[in-house]
């Protein structure tokens, strides 16, 4: 789940990795912050060279956390980010309605 942008989305969302060993899992937890803070998650070739993805974190009426990702090939992933982002983030507004999430 930490080199996928959905399994870092989820992480973020459930918030449930603690940095009990600090060395190890410092940049993780730095990451994770961020996408706390902004509801994104990015696997920037990570997982798969070539392949780059954004994700967020989707919840509903009771709690269920699961994520919606959006892989893209490289070449064409960071020129589209902010669209790609701004994008995802709508799409993940509209299903949380949908399934009465607060």
């Amino acid at each position: 789940m930490h080199c996928s942008a959905h399994g870092k989305a989820i992480l973020a969302a459930l918030d449930i990795l603690r940095a009990e060993e600090p060395d190890r899992v410092t940049r993780l937890m730095e990451e994770l912050d961020e996408v706390r803070r902004t509801g994104l998650a990015f696997d920037r070739e990570e997982h798969i060279k070539g392949i780059c993805a954004v994700s967020a974190a989707v919840r509903d009426s009771r709690g269920g956390v699961g994520a919606i990702s959006v892989p893209i090939a490289a070449a064409r992933f960071f020129d589209n980010e902010d669209t790609l982002t701004g994008e995802l983030l709508e799409f993940c507004r509209r299903i949380e309605t949908a399934f009465g999430a607060a």
